[in-house]
């Protein structure tokens, strides 16, 4: 990213954003938010957006996946992490498995979906996912 980029770190746990250091070695700028990201927020375009174990906590994926993308600049992209479980629990109370967020990518207006890796859960029996889409 380099010295020109920033992260910009949006959470609604404050000691979660207080843990956020120092900036990466890049010299990116960091940036931190204190708020829910499945409200608006007052963000710049952003070249891409990262949801890490996040969409599995949204009632409402679509409407809140809608919105963040409408933040993307054109060719900007989305990379989720999730599991792809299908089962609900208090851990994952609104399951994301990969061929759902497939559909909702494309439901959003997202395109080129893609699967780029899959790693086993430290938390046993599930497997997680990482994917990326592009905003066209």
């Amino acid at each position: 990213m380099g010295p020109a980029g920033a992260v910009i770190a949006v959470d609604r746990d404050a000691r979660a954003l207080g843990r956020i250091a120092a900036p990466p070695a890049s010299g990116a700028a960091i940036r931190t938010y204190h708020a829910d990201f499945t409200r608006p927020l007052e963000l710049p375009d952003l070249d891409g957006i990262l949801l890490a174990n996040a969409l599995h906590f949204v009632l409402r994926q679509e409407r809140v996946l809608k919105r963040l993308v409408s933040y993307l600049k054109p060719q900007g992209r989305v990379l989720v992490v999730e599991y792809d479980n299908e089962h609900r629990s208090p851990w994952n109370p609104h399951p994301l498995p990969f061929k759902r967020f497939r559909q909702l990518a494309r439901t959003v207006g997202l395109w080129d979906v893609r699967e780029l890796n899959r790693r086993p859960s430290l938390f046993g029996g599930r497997e997680l996912y990482a994917a990326v889409a592009l905003k066209p």
